[in-house]
C-alpha cells in the first residue's frame, strides 16, 4: 500500500462521506468555486471603498447583491425539489461566471462605478438565489442517508478552506497585480466547477423524493415551516445574528483602512484570520457522525460575542487574534443551523425549507449591510462591533427559556443519526 492510499484511507475513515466518488468531485469544484467567491468578495468590497471612500457604500453593495435572493429565494427552492439540479447548477455557473468576467471588464478597462458595481451584484445575487439551495439539493443527492450529516459537516469545513485560500490570494494579487485580476480568477473558478459537476455520474446519485403538482408549490412548503416550530425557532437565531452581529464584510475593510491604518492586504489577512477560527470547529463537525446538540449552537454563539468584544481594542495583532474566535463561533453557530435544518426538514421539503434559511440569511444581509454600514460611519467600527456583541449575549439569553423543544428534538436527531436511523419521527412531530 502506498503512502498515498493510506492517506486515502485515513481521510475516508474520518470524513465517511467521501467514500461517494460522486461526493469527491462534487467538493473538488466546490472548494476552487468558494475560494474564487472570497476572492471576489474582498476585491469587490475594497474596490468599492476606494471608489468611495464610505462605508456606507460597502453596505450597499453588500445589500444589492443579496436583495434579489430576499425577493426570489423561496421560489428558487421549489425549483430545487422539483427539477434536475445536476443541469440547473451547471448553467448557473455559466452565469456567475460571466458577471465575474464583466467586472474583471470594467476594472481593466477604468470603468467601474458604484452604479455599475451595484448592478453586477444584482445579478451575482440572482444567480446565488437559485444556486444556493440547488447546490445543497445537488450534495444531497452525492451521497446516503447515513452519510448525510457528515457531508454536510465535510462541505462546511471546505467552505472555510476556500474562506482561507480566497482572500490570502487576494493579499498577494491585489497589491501586485491588480483587483481586476482578482475577478478574472474566480470566473475562472466557475468554469472548474462546471467541469467538477459535469464529472458527476448520473447512474450513482442518491435520488431523493421530489414533489410535484401542487406539492412543489411555495405554499406548501410555508404551510410546512408554519408546523415546525424547531425549524422556526432556527431561523429565528439566524435572522437575529445574520442582522446584527454576522457583517464583517462591511466593517473589516473599513476597520483595516481607518482604524489600523492598514491597506488590501491587511483586508486580506483579516477575513482569512476568520477562515481559520471556521476551520477549526468544521473540522470538528465534520468528525461528528451526527448532527451537533443545540447546547454547541448556544456556545458558539457566546465564544463569538467574545470575539468581537476583543475585536473593538484598536491594536492589529489583538484584532486578528480576535477573529479567530469570532470565525469560529460564527461558523459553529450558523453553520449549525444550516446542518440541523436540512437534518429536521423532510426530504420532499428540504429544498423549500433551505432555501427559506438561506432567505432568512440574506434578509439578515440585506437589512444588516445596510443598517451596519450607517452605524460605522455614524458610530464607529468599535462601538459596530461592540453592538454585534450584545446582540449575541441578548439573543441567547432570550433563547435560552424557549427553546426546550429545539434542544430536545436536535439531540433526538443526533442520537438517530450515530445509529444511521434517522427516521421520520426523528425528525417530526407535534412541536406546537
Amino acid at each position: 500500500m502506498t503512502s498515498s492510499d493510506s492517506r486515502i484511507e485515513w481521510a475516508v475513515a474520518r470524513l465517511p462521506a467521501l467514500r461517494s466518488r460522486n461526493f469527491r468531485r462534487y467538493m473538488a469544484g466546490q472548494v476552487a468555486s468558494i475560494a474564487g467567491t472570497w476572492l471576489q468578495s474582498v476585491a469587490l468590497g475594497w474596490l468599492v471603498l476606494k471608489l468611495t471612500h464610505d462605508g456606507s457604500a460597502v453596505g450597499l453593495v453588500t445589500a444589492a447583491q443579496f436583495a434579489p435572493a430576499l425577493i426570489l429565494g423561496v421560489w428558487a427552492g421549489a425549483v430545487a425539489d422539483r427539477f434536475d439540479a445536476r443541469r440547473a447548477v451547471m448553467g448557473l455557473q455559466v452565469l456567475l461566471g460571466a458577471q465575474a468576467a464583466s467586472l474583471a471588464v470594467l476594472v481593466f478597462t477604468d470603468h467601474a462605478s458604484l452604479w455599475s458595481l451595484c448592478l453586477l451584484a444584482m445579478v451575482q445575487g440572482v444567480g446565488n438565489a437559485f444556486d444556493q439551495p440547488l447546490r445543497q439539493a445537488l450534495m444531497n443527492e452525492t451521497v446516503g442517508d447515513r452519510e448525510l450529516p457528515n457531508a454536510i459537516a465535510t462541505n462546511s469545513m471546505l467552505v472555510q478552506i476556500g474562506l482561507i485560500l480566497g482572500p490570502s490570494l487576494a493579499a498577494v494579487l491585489i497589491p501586485t497585480v491588480g483587483i481586476g485580476w482578482c475577478f478574472a480568477v474566480n470566473a475562472a473558478s466557475y468554469a472548474v466547477m462546471l467541469v467538477a459537476i459535469r464529472s458527476i455520474r448520473p447512474d450513482e446519485m442518491v435520488r431523493r423524493p421530489r414533489s410535484k403538482g401542487a406539492d412543489a408549490s411555495v405554499r406548501a412548503g410555508l404551510v410546512y415551516l408554519r408546523q415546525r416550530r424547531d425549524i422556526r425557532l432556527l431561523l429565528v437565531v439566524l435572522a437575529a445574528g445574520s442582522m446584527l452581529a454576522y457583517r464583517l464584510e462591511v466593517v473589516l475593510p473599513v476597520l483595516a483602512s481607518r482604524d489600523l491604518h492598514g491597506g488590501s492586504a491587511l483586508f486580506a489577512v483579516m477575513t482569512a484570520s476568520r477562515g481559520l477560527g471556521a476551520l477549526g470547529v468544521s473540522l470538528y463537525l465534520a468528525s461528528r457522525i451526527g448532527p451537533p446538540p443545540f447546547q454547541f449552537m448556544r456556545r458558539m454563539g457566546l465564544v463569538m460575542a467574545a470575539g468581537l468584544g476583543l475585536m473593538a481594542v484598536p491594536f492589529t495583532p489583538v484584532v486578528l487574534v480576535a477573529l479567530v474566535p469570532v470565525g469560529l463561533g460564527m461558523l459553529g453557530s450558523v453553520g449549525s443551523t444550516l446542518a440541523l435544518t436540512q437534518l429536521l426538514a423532510s426530504p420532499e421539503f428540504r429544498g423549500r425549507v433551505v432555501a427559506v434559511w438561506f432567505v432568512v440569511m440574506n434578509g439578515g444581509v440585506v437589512f444588516g449591510a445596510l443598517f451596519t454600514g450607517a452605524l460605522v460611519e455614524h458610530l464607529g467600527t468599535r462601538e459596530t462591533v461592540l453592538i454585534g456583541a450584545g446582540t449575541m449575549l441578548v439573543l441567547w439569553a432570550i433563547l435560552g427559556r424557549s427553546a426546550r423543544v429545539l434542544e430536545m428534538r436536535t439531540d433526538h436527531l443526533t442520537a438517530a443519526s450515530a445509529t444511521g436511523n434517522v427516521s421520520p419521527s426523528a425528525r417530526e412531530g407535534d412541536l406546537e
